[in-house]
């Protein structure tokens, strides 16, 4: 569970109570995301919104693996092959990230109808990415993937 002073909570699924706590950064926690495709180096995405403006992967032990500094980064989805894709919410971009938190690039501009993208998620194939947009242009947009 994230929060909006930057700290991640690890709640235990039966009882509900909270296993540990994480500070994660200063700003507001907009996405969490759990990369398990490597249980011995399970790793946590997270994007900090306003504060230090950055997508942020950490293992389960806190210890901070990358950041990476993006404008109002709000919304995260990974892929099969280990990229981020990760949502800049006022300047209207879609940005790749590599697994080691590079910025890969631009995927996604305002003028392929990104408007304050929400969120991003991928289908169970990765064959089509889905992002909504937030004010007068609410809408989904649906990307087919290569």
């Amino acid at each position: 569970v994230g929060s909006k002073d930057g700290k991640v909570s690890f709640i235990d699924r039966t009882s509900g109570k909270c296993q540990k706590t994480l500070k994660v950064c200063k700003g507001v926690l907009t996405a969490l995301v759990p990369d398990v495709g490597d249980q011995e180096d399970e790793r946590l995405y997270c994007c900090e919104h306003n504060g230090g403006n950055a997508v942020i992967c950490l293992k389960l032990d806190g210890t901070r693996i990358f950041s990476c500094v993006l404008k109002e980064p709000v919304a995260l989805a990974l892929d099969s092959k280990g990229y981020a894709y990760v949502t800049e919410y006022n300047c209207h971009n879609l940005h790749r990230l590599s697994s080691n938190g590079e910025v890969e690039d631009i995927l996604l501009k305002e003028a392929d109808g990104l408007h304050c993208p929400l969120a991003v998620v991928f289908n169970k194939t990765y064959s089509k990415m889905y992002i909504s947009n937030f004010g007068s242009n609410s809408n989904f947009i649906i990307f087919n993937c290569n």
